[in-house]
């Protein structure tokens, strides 16, 4: 029965089985721990573009 739930972490390529607090198709518990150790790293702000496609240039 086990072997026919069980699925292959997308990151580490582990065959995983059914277990508690897993998510069928997701990753396995080694992944998981190491995901929620790592600090939020927060998106970088983007600074806006100037000029684009048909934008002034700056003359030097």
């Amino acid at each position: 029965m086990l072997e026919a739930a069980k699925w292959t972490c997308p990151t580490c390529r582990r065959s995983v089985y059914p277990d508690a607090g897993l998510t069928s198709g997701g990753e396995c518990r080694p992944c998981l721990n190491y995901r929620r150790s790592q600090p939020a790293v927060p998106e970088r702000q983007q600074q806006p573009v100037r000029g684009g496609l048909f934008g002034r240039r700056r003359r030097t």
